[in-house]
């Protein structure tokens, strides 16, 4: 282990988070692996609950019928990884609540 991963037989394995930093610097970057998001990493602020979702949260105009799919698969990144988010924010979006963001998902199936 390198702390980028291991390599074996031509294929990159990612540790299932990397944390970079400590104390109030400290950041967690995380690999998504939802349907939409299977190449994109999350970076989490765990001082200021902030988790910053790049191309995946986009403003609802833009990510149309896959506005709540996206927030879906943030949401199941959260509860994966067991971390505190209190905003999510995106490559062109500033900071916005989880909690008011997360209301909006359709509930398919019980999420803790």
């Amino acid at each position: 282990m390198d702390g980028y991963g291991t390599y074996r037989c031509g294929v990159w394995f990612r540790p299932p988070q990397t944390e970079i930093g400590s104390g109030e610097n400290k950041i967690v970057i995380i690999p998504f692996r939802g349907t939409a998001s299977a190449r994109m990493m999350a970076v989490y602020f765990p001082t200021s609950k902030l988790l910053y979702c790049s191309d995946l949260y986009l403003p609802q105009q833009w990510g149309g019928q896959y506005y709540t799919e996206h927030l879906a698969e943030i949401r199941n990144l959260i509860d994966r990884e067991h971390i505190d988010v209190e905003q999510v924010s995106g490559i062109s979006m500033i900071p916005h609540g989880w909690k008011d963001l997360s209301a909006l998902i359709p509930d398919t199936q019980s999420h803790s």
